[in-house]
C-alpha cells in the first residue's frame, strides 16, 4: 500500500473514530441537565432573557437597562439561534464544545502522533472542569470554551502549516503557504468574534498581535514582491475579519439604542466614571484589603454634595450587594467588596436615572464624573483624589497595599494546581439537581430543558463523578508524563559540548525557532496571560477559582502538544 494510501486510511479512521467518541461523550455527558438558575438576574437569566428578545425580533431587550449591554452578546445570539431549532441548548451547548476539541486535534495535533490524537480528545471530553457548576450553567462559559479552542486550534495550524524551507517543488510550498493564509483568516474571525463574547478584550487583542507576528516571523525574509504582496493581502484579510464582529456590533447597537459601543461596561463613560469613584480616598485614611472605595469615603462624599446626582446614586445603592463580598472574605462585611460594587451601582443607576437607551445612560456617568471631578477640586483637603485604579483592577501600590512577591507567587501556583484538580481550589463535579420545568419563566421554557426527577439528578452525577475523576487522573498523568521527560532531557544535556552547542544554535536560528514552536508559544502565553490577570484579581479583588474553567481545556491542548513536542525533534508540525 502507497504512503498516500495509507494517509488516507488513517485519515479516515480518524474522523470516524473521533466523531464516534463525540457521540458517545454526548450521550452520556451531553444530556447532563444544567444549573437552572433564573434568580441571577446579572449572569444566566440575562443571557436567556435576552435570548429570547432576539427571538422576538426585539435585539438585546426593550426597553433599555443598564444591564443591555453590560455584557457581550455572542452567547445570547447563539443560545437564541438554538432555540430556533426547539432543541435542547444546553445539548447544543454540549455538542459545540465536543466538535470544538475533536477540530482542535485534527488542526493542531500532527497526524502522525496518532496516538497522542486520541489521548488528547479523550481528556479533552473528560475534561474535569466542563462538569463543574461553573460550566455547566447557561453562562458566557459554556459557548466562549469551545470558541476559544476553536480559535486557538486554527491560530496553531496556521503556524504550524508555513513552510520551513524552500521545496524542491514550488506547487508544495505554494500550497502550504495558501493553506497556512486561509487559517490565519479564519482563526483571526475566530478570536474576533471572542471580542464579542466576554469582557477580556486585552487578552484577545495580544493573542492576534503575537499570531500576526509570529506568523510573519515564520515566512522571513521576503525574497521578492509578489511574496510581499500575499502576506500583505493575508494580514489585511485577517484584521479586517478580526475587527468586523465588533464593528458591525457597534453600527447595530447605535441604530438599536442609539451609541455606537459593543459594550457599556469596556466602552463608553461608565468605566471611566467607575475608576475615578473608586480613586477617591479621604486624607490619611488606609485603604481597605479587597474593598474598593470605603464605607466611610462614600458617606463622606454624600455629605461633601448633598444636591448631587452622586449623592443620590450612593443613597441608592443596594445594601443586600454586600453579602456577596462577606461570604468570600471578613475584611468586605459591611462593604461593597471586590467587584460588586460595579453591579450595585449599575442597579441604582437605573433607580436614581432610568435610561430609555444607551446615549442617556452615557450621559449620565458623564455628569456622575463631573460632580467627582468638581468634588475632588472643591475639597482637597478632605479628598485625595490620586488615580488608584485601572479600570475595573484596583492598583495595589497606589492605595498604599503591600503585597510581597510571595503572595504572587503562591497564588499562581494555586492557580496552575487548581487547573490539573479544581479540588485544589475547592471545586468539585457539578451536583445535578432535579429541575421542575412547570415552575420557570417563560423565556426560561424556550430552552427546552427536561424535567429531572431525583433518580434521574442522582445518576447524572455518578456520571459527573466519573468524568471528573477520570479527567483528573488523566490531566494529572499528562503533566508528571512531561515533567519526567523534561527533566530527563536536562539531565542528559548536562555537558559543556551540548550546552554550547544549544547557545549556538539559539543565536544562530531564533527565527526558525519561533516559527517550528510558534504554536506552543501562542498556547502558552494565552494561558500565561490570563493566569496572571486571574491571579491580579483575587490579590485584589476577588476570588477568581471558577474562571480557571476558561483555561482547563487550553491547558490540556498545551500538554498534549509539548508531549509530542519532546518526542519530535522539529517540534509539532502538520
Amino acid at each position: 500500500m502507497s504512503t498516500g494510501a495509507q494517509h488516507a486510511r488513517a485519515g479516515r479512521r480518524w474522523w470516524i473514530g473521533g466523531l464516534c467518541c463525540c457521540g458517545l461523550y454526548l450521550a452520556l455527558v451531553g444530556t447532563i441537565p444544567f444549573a437552572v438558575r433564573p434568580e441571577s438576574l446579572h449572569d444566566d437569566d440575562l443571557f436567556v432573557r435576552q435570548a429570547s428578545q432576539l427571538l422576538q425580533g426585539h435585539w438585546l431587550g426593550i426597553p433599555f437597562t443598564p444591564l443591555t449591554l453590560a455584557k457581550g452578546p455572542l452567547h445570547a445570539l447563539l443560545m437564541a439561534l438554538w432555540m430556533h431549532t426547539g432543541g435542547s441548548v444546553s445539548l447544543a451547548l454540549r455538542a459545540f464544545y465536543a466538535l470544538a476539541a475533536f477540530l482542535f486535534c485534527t488542526l493542531a495535533l500532527p497526524p502522525q502522533r496518532a496516538a497522542w490524537r486520541w489521548v488528547a480528545l479523550v481528556v479533552l471530553l473528560c475534561d474535569p472542569w466542563m462538569v463543574t457548576l461553573p460550566a455547566s450553567r447557561f453562562a458566557r462559559e459554556a459557548s466562549f470554551i469551545p470558541l476559544s479552542l476553536l480559535a486557538l486550534g486554527l491560530a496553531v495550524a496556521a503556524l504550524d502549516s508555513l513552510p520551513q524551507a524552500i521545496s524542491p517543488q514550488p506547487w508544495h510550498t505554494q500550497s502550504r503557504q495558501i493553506r497556512s493564509s486561509w487559517l490565519l483568516i479564519a482563526s483571526s474571525a475566530a478570536l474576533g468574534l471572542l471580542l464579542i463574547s466576554r469582557e477580556a478584550r486585552l487578552v484577545i487583542l495580544l493573542v492576534e498581535a503575537a499570531l500576526l507576528l509570529l506568523w510573519v516571523l515564520g515566512q522571513w525574509p521576503l525574497r521578492d514582491r509578489q511574496r510581499w504582496l500575499q502576506v500583505a493581502l493575508s494580514l489585511a484579510a485577517a484584521l479586517l475579519l478580526f475587527l468586523l464582529p465588533l464593528t458591525t456590533l457597534r453600527l447595530w447597537n447605535a441604530r438599536a439604542y442609539n451609541a455606537p459601543i459593543s459594550n457599556d461596561f469596556e466602552e463608553g463613560q461608565f468605566k471611566r466614571f467607575y475608576e475615578k469613584l473608586v480613586s477617591i480616598n479621604l486624607t490619611g485614611l488606609a485603604s481597605k484589603p479587597f474593598v474598593p472605595v470605603r464605607h466611610e469615603v462614600l458617606e463622606a462624599i454624600r455629605l461633601a454634595a448633598p444636591s448631587s446626582q452622586l449623592n443620590r446614586l450612593l443613597g441608592a445603592l443596594n445594601p443586600n450587594w454586600q453579602v456577596f463580598g462577606c461570604r468570600q472574605n471578613n475584611l468586605m462585611c459591611g462593604e461593597y467588596g471586590g467587584g460588586w460594587l460595579v453591579w450595585a451601582l449599575r442597579d441604582a443607576m437605573q433607580l436614581v436615572h432610568p435610561s430609555h437607551d444607551a446615549r442617556v445612560f452615557q450621559d449620565f456617568s458623564f455628569q456622575l464624573q463631573q460632580e467627582i471631578d468638581a468634588l475632588c477640586h472643591n475639597h482637597p483637603k478632605t479628598f485625595d483624589c490620586r488615580r488608584r485604579a485601572m479600570g475595573y483592577l484596583p492598583l495595589p501600590w497606589a492605595r498604599g497595599e503591600h503585597l510581597p512577591p510571595q503572595l504572587w507567587i503562591t497564588t499562581g501556583i494555586q492557580k496552575i494546581h487548581g487547573l490539573l484538580d479544581p479540588r485544589a481550589v475547592g471545586i468539585g463535579p457539578w451536583a445535578v439537581e432535579p429541575i421542575d420545568v412547570g415552575s420557570l419563566p417563560h423565556h426560561w421554557q424556550r430552552l427546552a430543558i427536561q424535567p429531572t426527577t431525583k433518580e434521574q439528578a442522582v445518576e447524572s452525577r455518578r456520571i459527573t463523578q466519573l468524568t471528573f475523576l477520570l479527567g483528573v487522573l488523566a490531566r494529572n498523568s499528562m503533566a508528571l508524563l512531561l515533567l519526567t521527560r523534561l527533566v530527563w532531557g536536562i539531565v542528559a544535556r548536562l555537558s559543556r559540548y551540548r550546552l554550547h552547542q544549544a547557545g549556538h544554535r539559539v543565536k544562530t536560528g531564533l527565527r526558525t525557532w519561533c516559527h517550528t514552536y510558534g504554536g506552543n508559544l501562542l498556547l502558552a502565553g494565552y494561558l500565561g496571560i490570563q493566569l496572571l490577570l486571574f491571579t491580579a484579581v483575587e490579590i485584589t479583588s476577588f476570588r477568581a477559582d471558577r474562571y480557571l474553567v476558561l483555561l482547563s481545556p487550553i491547558t490540556t491542548a498545551l500538554l498534549a502538544r509539548l508531549l509530542i513536542s519532546v518526542h519530535l525533534p522539529r517540534g509539532v508540525r502538520s
